[in-house]
Parts: structure tokens; C-alpha cells; sequence
């Protein structure tokens, strides 16, 4: 009598997990596919990007602030062309990074979507902690544009109309990936 009783609400659980499940599956497999362009590049490309990215941070750690404004470029809109920034926005880069302290960074991760919207995130350390404490950190974004047979850095932020092409949400999982990635790298 007790069985016939839950038996009901048992069959709506199942198939309630059921439904759940394949939907978890679809979303997976939709987020994990790979945009024509990110099929087109090869593990050079990442290497390139990271190699950009060391060149950046290496000169913010040499104090070479206006050879790292010299490595970005911005953009009017997402789809136009790039260029350099100009000597007002480069004097601008540097009295905000003469400010800043700087201990180092660790590249988070690199994803590719198009030719002009891909991602780097980077966790910028600028106070290593002291006695147990965590260190003081913040995040910078950066687009990398393949431009001129190179890629070049647009610092990702709000005033020149970029975005980082992640959400929120999808930051975890771009960083699983890439770590990934890393260890592969390394097993080569």
C-alpha cells in the first residue's frame, strides 16, 4: 500500500533527473564546441599570445612602463581596424601603472572565439601576502587581434568599448581548460 503511494512522485523524480541530465549533456557539448576559427589555429598561436602577454608583464616588472603602453593597441568598435595608442592615452597607461605595485601575474587563460573577439585573463599580483595572508590581487583582460602577420594586445576595459567575450560563469571552466592544455603542452 506504502509503494503504491510514492510510487508516483518515485516515477516523476526519475524522469525529472532524467530530463535534468540531458540537458546538462546538451549545454556541455554546445559550450565545448569549437568556432571555425579556434579549428583554424594551431598551438603556435597560444604560444604567440603568452609569449606577447611575458613581453607586457616582463616590462611592468623592468619599470618600462611606456614599452608596455607600446605593445597595446585599441580599437573605435569591435569590428574596426586597430592601432596603437596614441601619446595622450599612452601617458595615461603609465601614471596608473607607476602607481601600481607589481609582484607578477599568472595567465589564467587564452580563448579564441573569432578574429577579433578572443580573451586573455591574467590575475595581476601586486603585494605578495604577508604571514598567512592571501596575496593582493586584481584581474586584467586583454583581446588578442592577430594584426599585421602578429598578435597584439587590446587591453580589455570599458572606455574603449571592450568587453571580455566570457561570462562571468564561463571564467572557471576556461581556466580548467587551459590548465589542461598546459599539461599537455608540457608533456610534448
Amino acid at each position: 500500500m506504502m509503494i503504491k503511494r510514492f510510487l508516483p512522485f518515485l516515477l516523476i523524480a526519475i524522469s525529472t533527473a532524467f530530463v535534468a541530465c540531458t540537458g546538462c549533456k546538451s549545454d556541455k557539448d554546445s559550450a565545448n564546441q569549437m568556432t571555425e576559427f579556434e579549428q583554424s589555429l594551431t598551438s603556435k598561436d597560444t604560444a604567440d599570445v603568452e609569449k606577447v602577454v611575458a613581453q607586457f608583464y616582463g616590462n611592468i616588472k623592468d619599470k618600462k612602463y611606456y614599452d608596455a603602453a607600446a605593445m597595446l593597441y585599441t580599437r573605435k568598435v569591435k569590428n574596426a581596424e586597430i592601432r596603437q595608442l596614441s601619446n595622450e592615452e599612452m601617458d595615461k597607461f603609465v601614471n596608473v601603472q607607476r602607481q601600481l605595485p607589481f609582484e607578477g601575474y599568472t595567465l589564467d587563460y587564452v580563448k579564441f572565439l573569432t578574429e577579433t573577439e578572443n580573451e586573455v585573463s591574467c590575475t595581476v599580483i601586486l603585494r605578495k601576502g604577508e604571514q598567512g595572508m592571501p596575496d593582493a590581487t586584481t584581474k586584467m583582460f586583454f583581446t588578442p587581434v592577430f594584426y599585421s602577420g602578429k598578435w597584439c594586445l587590446i587591453l580589455t576595459d570599458s572606455e574603449r568599448l571592450e568587453a571580455p567575450i566570457s561570462t562571468f560563469e564561463q571564467r572557471d571552466s576556461l581556466n580548467r581548460r587551459y590548465d589542461a592544455y598546459k599539461k599537455i603542452k608540457k608533456r610534448k
